[in-house]
């Protein structure tokens, strides 16, 4: 079908699903109380409501990748950034791009092949195993290969030392392997990944974004690469790790609040919290 019909009835596809995921539909109240305390209720309904509809059209835009030309390419996609990317590939020591599920993070990959750049994503497989090998075969054929995070332990230093731009999608909650930031002012499990990767191996490290815009196009904007933290003061690597994740985790917030309709809230982002520390019982009155 014509893209506009595809983007239509993505729209409608994500109205349907806003009208009976009540599970997630509250869970995305839930997280935008949390990160936006004094928004009104009907702001909140009305952000879920384009949430909805904004996750239908990437399922349609998704379906859609195989017929889009370099002209629509061309036309429909701004891209900001390009160049300090390219200059850093360029160099052969490799790149790490840290990415989100903020806009359309399927077509970035696409969009980032498409210009040149020779990058490998790395992913989590999908739950279903069928849907799993879809999704991996449309973005080995239109996007970028791809890394199970399982596979890519051993492989990334080798991958990066070959002058690859790796992305990461580093925004969902990482359970007890992450380190903990400050995320919309909550304390937020994080994937230290990619900071983990930047320090030891000395690749440059960007982000990048792909939203929408008012009129349908996209644009994709990347910064960096990102300064790394000093380790002349203190020197440990458990403190620098934690500055260059949390500088990336302020980065995602900021650019959340520009478009907040376009991230993933129905993830639940905040699942994992700190351990409360033990409380010492009070002794006997002297």
């Amino acid at each position: 079908m014509p893209l506009r019909v595809a983007l239509l009835a993505g729209r409608c596809l994500g109205f349907a699903g806003w009208l009976a995921d009540a599970r997630h539909r509250r869970l995305a109240h839930h997280n935008l109380r949390q990160a936006f305390p004094d928004q009104s209720p009907a702001w909140m309904r009305r952000v879920v409501r384009r949430l909805y509809a904004h996750l239908g059209t990437i399922a349609m835009e998704f379906l859609w990748i195989p017929r889009m030309t370099q002209e629509y390419f061309d036309t429909h996609f701004e891209v900001i950034g390009l160049d300090a990317l390219m200059d850093a590939c360029g160099r052969g020591q490799g790149v790490l791009l840290v990415a989100s599920h903020l806009g359309n993070w399927e077509l970035q990959g696409a969009v980032l092949s498409r210009l040149g750049v020779p990058l490998i994503a790395v992913a989590k497989r999908h739950s279903n195993p069928l849907v799993d090998a879809w999704v991996r075969e449309r973005r080995v054929r239109f996007s970028a290969p791809t890394l199970y995070r399982h596979e890519s332990r051993q492989l990334l230093p080798e991958l990066i030392g070959s002058g690859k731009a790796i992305a990461l999608v580093a925004d969902q909650d990482a359970g007890g392997r992450g380190i903990f930031v400050r995320f919309f002012g909550r304390p937020a499990s994080t994937n230290v990944g990619p900071a983990y990767l930047a320090l030891s191996t000395g690749a440059p490290l960007f982000a990048s974004r792909m939203t929408r815009q008012r009129d349908g196009r996209h644009r994709l904007e990347i910064i960096g690469p990102i300064a790394l933290p000093s380790n002349s003061a203190g020197g440990e690597k458990s403190a620098m790790l934690l500055a260059l994740t949390q500088q990336w985790s302020d980065i995602l917030e900021g650019w959340v609040r520009e478009d907040p309709e376009q991230w993933f809230w129905v993830h639940n982002r905040w699942k994992t919290q700190p351990r409360a520390e033990p409380t010492q019982s009070p002794g006997p009155p002297s």
